[in-house]
């Protein structure tokens, strides 16, 4: 950019635009409020004109990392749609690797879907219990006694009590990422591509962490295998794309 002249900038990136500043009441502004303020300009270009060979992943901020073999740490400070339910359940026990497993596996939903996994607006811990057992089914024994506000939605076999409010993963699936694929004409994920996406996602989304699979357990899942193919092939024509999706 230092090489650019101000109408070369403005040529590539457009000119700047102004935006008034308006108070809320409608007053005039106090002495010294300018009377517009400049959009940020945005230097960056959309996903799908990015290549594979261009894009670079950066990892960044592990402020909340902690190795479990040298520290004990039974709480998460990750946010509450993306926090494991033996924090809610196990107060005594260490967070360890698995917790990570249930992380990721909500991250690659909210990656693949566009939303979170498991939805609410500054939820509450019961709130964000609700919507695991929803998506998953009920609760270990032990941990469903302990829960004390079940019965504000589920009867005691983890049935919702008003069942039109049900979603199941498969049905959060279709409702997230197969009809809005469909809305929006992309390749539509076929049934093989579901039925492997979805078999991984809920063994690392198992409520027991132990029953989780490791790191290398879901490097080596048929839908994790087949993508990292596809992608380091750069050909996604064979598999639905669902890798290939809109950042």
């Amino acid at each position: 950019m230092d090489s650019l002249s101000p109408e070369q900038l403005y040529e590539k990136y457009g000119s700047p635009r102004y935006e008034p500043v308006v108070r809320l009441d409608q007053c005039r502004l106090p002495v010294g409020v300018p009377e517009n303020v400049i959009v940020p300009i945005w230097l960056g270009k959309e996903s799908e004109l990015v290549d594979l060979s261009e894009a670079q992943i950066i990892l960044t901020d592990f402020g909340e990392s902690f190795m479990p073999a040298t520290m004990a740490r039974p709480y998460s400070n990750a946010p509450e749609v993306l926090t494991p339910p033996e924090v809610y359940f196990e107060h005594s026990k260490s967070l360890s690797f698995p917790a990570d497993i249930w992380t990721l596996a909500c991250t690659i939903w909210a990656i693949i879907a566009q939303c979170p996994l498991f939805e609410g607006y500054n939820p509450s811990s019961d709130w964000v219990i609700k919507e695991q057992v929803d998506c998953l089914g009920k609760l270990p024994g032990p941990w469903w006694l302990k829960w004390d506000a079940r019965t504000k939605w589920f009867n005691e076999i983890g049935e919702r009590k008003i069942e039109a409010h049900s979603r199941p993963l498969e049905q959060r699936f279709n409702d997230s990422v197969r009809q809005p694929r469909q809305e929006s004409r992309m390749d539509v994920v076929d049934e093989i591509e579901k039925v492997a996406l979805l078999s991984m996602l809920k063994a690392m989304l198992a409520f027991i962490p132990e029953e989780r699979p490791t790191a290398q357990e879901v490097l080596d899942c048929e839908w994790m295998q087949k993508t990292l193919t596809e992608l380091h092939c750069l050909d996604l024509k064979g598999w639905s794309g669902i890798a290939n999706i809109k950042l």
